[in-house]
């Protein structure tokens, strides 16, 4: 059990026992007897579970490996501090059941509902893998008395051979695998034309950007608005600045200046939407090499397909972007890790493209 729980329920405990008395709840143990240490219980006989006990339970017969990968059935269902929809709700279920000889993905709380395919199946077992939940199989660990978001979660997956993935544990809000599956949900339903689990999109303008990238074929590119003395009545005018240079070599490093383009603001909205670039840095605020929410100070904003705990920085690769909104949204991306630059690259292509061609 994960410290904050541990905490949570030692300051509660005295107060659910009290609560206890009126609901029947809590009369099994005194309140001296509740420690840091998980309190194992086995309700097999119909007994009353402990306020802030922990019931564990162990089929013996569920088994540790699965061969078949084939996924014909699935129930599952979390709450995700690390994700939401469009109505910020966090906490969703999905289904794969077989409808009028189709296998079909629903998200009943939306009322979401495709026929599935072979991707989404795929991918969902690939997460299944790659996360090793075929451990937790037969595993009930459930605390009683905690707030909604950690109360007791199932996940059902049933295969082509008869072979059953089952467990039910204590809701981890920020667990790795439910963000993947909502990540894999999300985009695939929005493939099918339905959107409803994206959040919503920001919708106002970019008011401010500031562009610096280091890499391997464009040596040293930096960017910026600025205001230049032009010999104009009033001296002064808006316009954008640039230096690029050999990283080798900076001894040749000149800023060039092209006027501001009324359009500007525009253009380089529309392309930061493209990529989706605020939905990537909101959803990579979690640290998945860490388990903490430092996503974004290991150098991770949502591009590389995984984080990497042994990943080092890059010495000479750098993306340094900022941008405000009108909204106040504030981007802040700082990087050197190589995966996620690459990861990038059609983005930041696309990005220098058009500045580039101001210039010309």
């Amino acid at each position: 059990m994960g410290f904050i729980m541990r905490k949570y329920i030692s300051a509660l405990c005295v107060g659910l026992m009290i609560l206890g008395l009126f609901s029947g709840c809590g009369s099994k143990i005194p309140v001296s007897d509740v420690s840091d240490d998980k309190t194992t219980e086995d309700n097999n006989d119909g007994d009353d579970v402990i306020c802030g006990g922990t019931t564990t339970k162990q089929d013996p017969d569920a088994p540790k490996e699965i061969a078949s990968k084939d996924i014909v059935a699935m129930d599952v269902s979390f709450y995700t501090d690390v994700r939401w929809d469009k109505e910020e709700n966090h906490d969703f279920t999905f289904v794969i059941s077989e409808e009028n000889g189709e296998l079909v993905a629903s998200e009943p709380n939306i009322g979401m509902s495709e026929v599935a395919d072979e991707e989404l199946l795929t991918k969902l077992q690939d997460v299944i893998d790659d996360e090793k939940l075929v451990s937790r199989n037969g595993l009930y660990d459930v605390t009683a008395g905690l707030p909604p978001e950690y109360q007791e979660k199932s996940f059902t997956v049933t295969y082509e051979s008869g072979e059953e993935l089952h467990f039910t544990e204590n809701n981890n809000p920020q667990e790795g695998w439910s963000a993947k599956f909502y990540d894999i949900f999300m985009e695939w339903f929005a493939s099918k034309g339905d959107d409803r689990l994206y959040p919503e999109k920001e919708t106002s303008q970019i008011q401010r950007l500031s562009l610096k990238y280091n890499g391997e074929d464009t040596g040293y590119y930096y960017v910026e608005m600025s205001v230049k003395d032009d010999g104009a009545e009033d001296g002064k005018k808006f316009m954008l600045s640039r230096s690029v240079y050999s990283t080798q070599d900076s001894s040749d490093e000149e800023f060039e200046y092209a006027t501001f383009p009324d359009d500007y603001y525009d253009r380089v909205t529309e392309i930061f939407d493209k990529y989706d670039v605020v939905i990537k840095y909101d959803f990579s605020t979690w640290g998945y090499s860490s388990n903490g929410l430092n996503g974004h100070d290991e150098g991770y904003f949502g591009w590389a397909t995984s984080t990497d705990a042994d990943e080092i920085d890059s010495n000479g690769l750098l993306v340094d972007i900022y941008v405000e909104y009108e909204s106040g949204k504030i981007l802040n991306i700082e990087t050197r890790k190589e995966s996620e630059i690459e990861a990038m690259k059609p983005f930041l292509d696309e990005l220098l493209e058009y500045h580039n061609s101001l210039y010309e």
